[in-house]
């Protein structure tokens, strides 16, 4: 009784139109990827910036200093940046709440169909107590199991 109120809520929750979940998974991949390309656009000039200012420093420098000073100076001004940079996300972070990871199942989802999530605890407990007892049985099925379909598509053309 308690497995066919667990089998009946994943039924109502996989009839849900999936639609919306891959809109939002699409939509928010799409969004990752600009993001992640601009991002990566931004520090390539900034390592283009970087490497100019030095070059201009080390230009700056030579016909002050000579060649061998100048180049601990320009050497020292990019440690200085990568010092700041690696203590950047540290400073920027040091407030920032952790992120939500997203389900693509929600709590708020079996709400909205009806069902208790409270309520299927139980019948979760009943079967996977029967996916326990009978671990045996169910590793020799999904073997046959995948050796059959698996025959059957090496058949097709």
């Amino acid at each position: 009784m308690a497995i066919e109120k667990l089998l009946g809520a994943a039924s109502s929750v996989a009839a849900q139109p999936m639609n919306n979940v891959y809109g939002r998974i699409r939509t928010g991949s799409r969004r990752a990827a600009i993001k992640a390309g601009c991002a990566g656009l931004a520090g390539l000039f900034l390592i283009f910036m970087l490497l100019w200012f030095d070059v201009a420093l080390w230009f700056y420098c030579l016909p002050r200093i000579g060649a061998a000073l100048a180049s601990l100076v320009a050497g020292g001004a990019l440690l200085l940046v990568a010092i700041a940079l690696a203590l950047l996300p540290r400073l920027l972070l040091r407030n920032a709440p952790p992120p939500s990871h997203p389900r693509l199942v929600h709590r708020d989802s079996l709400a909205q169909t009806g069902l208790n999530p409270e309520a299927l605890a139980p019948a979760i407990r009943e079967l996977s107590g029967v996916v326990r007892e009978n671990k045996g049985m169910i590793l020799v099925a999904a073997a046959l199991l995948g050796a059959l379909l698996g025959s059957r598509q090496s058949r097709r053309p």
